[in-house]
């Protein structure tokens, strides 16, 4: 008997239990819209990555791939263009002005010794009384022995005799020689004296009356003007010194006046001691007729003064050339010296007018450079500089030019008129145009490199030049050697070379045709071809067989 078989039961769904009274009631929480949204971007990012691949590989297959070969192979290929090709050398330079124009100090003229500065001469320091008196000494001694009496019985004086003028003449020329400056300041208005003194051994001020110091100067990088100020010296001991050598020249020409006064009384007073000479010789005769009636004695007294008085009146004759040639020569002296003086007196006035520079053009302030406190720096107010050191330039803007240095090889390639693309370190945006106005003669050895690399100077004018264009600026220049316009110009990768001849591979409806072509200008990377090829051919930059 077999068993009954019988159907297992059908599972129940499971019911959730009802919520027991009082408890909350849970409901799902909805799904946010924003992921939603991030899940829609997402998918369709995929799609277009996918479509995009499908698209490559679709082309891949279709559009390069090489007629008549295997399956697969990708041929690079590249578009023939037309334009203009040059041939360039790179040149590296600074940037300097083709007109400038250099400001130096000015050259102080003038005496060193101070001859003639506050009455200080060999002949007019001491004054006219020294002069006379001297003279007028020499000329009394030679008629002391009889004209001195004759003076005393007469009542005259002569005011040359006075020793007390010759001894004053004389111990101001004696202060003259060891003090100079001490005796001229003297009574003169002289500011010699107070002059500091840094030359030991010379008159006081002699070191500082060429002293350049700028109390005023144009900043550095300003525009000015032709005929603007742009630097103004201390002009202190050059007002100084002219005003001196004024004074000088009004009291030499006093002095000289005052000599040719006293010449004229020296010479009077000579003429009557020669007249006086004259009568005691011609006295002494007379007595000399009555010896008949004399002694022996005196007839012999009368002898003897009789011959004095010729010698002394034939030796005071003899004195009026020698005294009269003695004044000359002393006036003559003292008109030298003015003479002199008068030539400082203009040298001072010059130099004080050479104290404020004035700009010669317009343009820019470039300063230069002095060696200040351990260190180089621009100059600047305060400064001290030597009469005719250059220590500023004026450069025309509108004058631009790069001087730089090409490679002695590549100089002969170089031509005067030809055109440069020029870049500025500084200013890597900025670009301009130039022409090559100047090639150097002769090559230059640089001491930082082998001695057989030489170079040649290169001059290259800018055709424009804006505002931040300024000297000292570093920069480089391609010059164009070379060009062809409106030229075939073709990737240098896709002609090739073979027997000696070029050749492109040229894309064609049938297949990749073989084409021979004629090359001219070409670079590194194009080349331009005169025959053969035109716009718009598609060559390939490898070899497709």
């Amino acid at each position: 008997m077999q068993p009954s078989m019988s159907s297992a039961p059908a599972p129940q769904p499971r019911v959730a239990p009802a919520p027991k009274p009082g408890a909350p009631t849970l409901v799902p929480a909805p799904q946010k819209p924003g992921r939603r949204r991030f899940a829609m971007f997402a998918g369709l990012a995929v799609a277009v990555v996918i479509l995009a691949g499908a698209a490559y590989y679709f082309q891949a297959k279709t559009g390069a791939r090489t007629p008549g070969g295997p399956e697969g192979i990708v041929v690079r290929t590249a578009a023939v263009d037309a334009g203009e090709l040059q041939e360039t050398i790179r040149v590296t330079g600074v940037i300097s002005a083709e007109r400038f124009a250099a400001v130096m100090a000015p050259q102080i003229r003038g005496s060193r010794s101070g001859r003639g500065r506050g009455g200080m001469t060999g002949n007019a320091n001491t004054g006219a009384a020294a002069d006379t008196s001297s003279s007028a000494s020499s000329a009394a001694s030679t008629t002391s022995t009889t004209a001195s009496s004759l003076g005393a019985q007469r009542g005259t004086t002569n005011r040359f005799n006075d020793s007390a003028a010759v001894n004053s003449a004389n111990k101001s020329s004696n202060t003259s020689m060891t003090n100079p400056a001490a005796a001229a300041s003297v009574g003169r208005g002289s500011t010699v004296g107070s002059l500091p003194s840094s030359n030991s051994g010379s008159w006081g001020g002699a070191g500082n009356d060429w002293t350049m110091v700028l109390i005023s100067l144009a900043e550095g990088g300003s525009y000015v003007k032709k005929g603007d100020v742009v630097a103004e010296f201390d002009r202190q001991y050059q007002v100084l010194r002219r005003d001196d050598y004024n004074d000088s020249v009004v009291q030499m020409e006093a002095n000289i006046k005052r000599m040719k006064a006293d010449l004229a009384v020296t010479k009077e007073a000579h003429d009557q001691q020669v007249k006086s000479a004259k009568a005691a010789w011609d006295k002494a005769e007379l007595d000399l007729k009555t010896i008949e009636v004399r002694s022996a004695i005196e007839a012999e007294n009368f002898r003897l003064n009789a011959e004095q008085a010729k010698a002394t009146y034939q030796q005071v004759l003899a004195d009026v050339k020698t005294l009269e040639e003695s004044q000359r020569a002393q006036i003559r002296a003292a008109e030298i010296d003015r003479d002199q003086a008068k030539i400082e007196l203009q040298r001072a006035e010059n130099n004080v007018q050479k104290m404020t520079i004035q700009a010669p053009i317009g343009g820019i302030v470039v300063m230069q450079s002095i060696f200040r406190g351990g260190d180089f720096g621009q100059i600047k107010q305060g400064d001290q500089v030597y009469s005719g050191q250059f220590f500023m330039s004026i450069v025309d803007p509108s004058s631009m030019v790069l001087n730089g240095t090409v490679n002695q090889v590549d100089a002969e390639l170089l031509r005067l008129g030809a055109k440069a693309r020029i870049q500025f370190d500084a200013y890597p945006e900025l670009e301009a145009s130039g022409t090559v106005v100047g090639v150097g003669a002769m090559a230059k050895v640089s001491v930082f490199r082998a001695s057989y690399v030489a170079g040649i100077p290169v001059r290259v004018k800018l055709d424009r030049v804006e505002q931040r264009i300024i000297p000292d600026l570093t920069a480089s220049a391609d010059i164009v050697v070379r060009a062809e316009k409106d030229a075939v110009i073709a990737p240098r990768a896709g002609v090739f070379q073979e027997n000696g001849g070029p050749f492109v591979f040229l894309q064609s409806p049938t297949g990749w045709v073989r084409r021979d072509v004629e090359l001219g200008l070409g670079n590194h990377v194009t080349v331009t071809v005169r025959s053969g090829l035109q716009k718009g051919d598609v060559i390939a930059l490898q070899r497709p067989l």
